[in-house]
């Protein structure tokens, strides 16, 4: 039982979200260069939680959640949660095909460029926003889960 627990718990660790992506990973897909924000990233209030926000010179964030779970029970109601966190109260989000094992994505409302994606990857949920196109967000969102899923 013990073994089990800790087999979870070790399956589960991701790497810290600002190591998942690096500066000059977000600098390629948003055309200007970034710096990591330390005041709003690091670990979260969750346990297995774990944020990095990247900041533009034109002042707009780019933000990876990544939440590891111990089980697919607690990672599926962790993706729940954050889809109500992502779109509770805005247009409705879409489903999105071959990101993960579930995924749903929306535009920024009010003609902003970018969007929000909440993924689930087996035991990790991962949610990514910034001034991206959506084909950009869902490609990092991918190399995250790469990542993430090979650490």
């Amino acid at each position: 039982m013990i073994l089990s627990i800790w087999l979870a718990s070790f399956m589960a660790m991701a790497l810290p979200a600002c190591q998942v992506l690096t500066p000059a990973n977000v600098q390629v897909v948003v055309g200007a260069p970034v710096t990591i924000d330390a005041s709003q990233s690091g670990p979260g209030d969750d346990a297995g939680s774990d944020f990095c926000a990247w900041k533009t010179p034109a002042g707009r964030f780019i933000i990876l959640g990544v939440y590891s779970n111990a089980s697919i029970a607690a990672a599926r109601a962790k993706y729940a949660a954050q889809l109500v966190g992502a779109f509770g109260g805005g247009p409705a989000a879409r489903a999105i095909a071959n990101v993960g094992d579930e995924a749903q994505y929306r535009d920024y409302a009010g003609g902003q460029k970018g969007g929000v994606v909440v993924v689930r990857a087996g035991l990790f949920v991962v949610t990514l926003e910034g001034p991206m196109e959506r084909a950009e967000i869902l490609g990092l969102s991918n190399f995250v889960l790469a990542r993430v899923g090979s650490h």
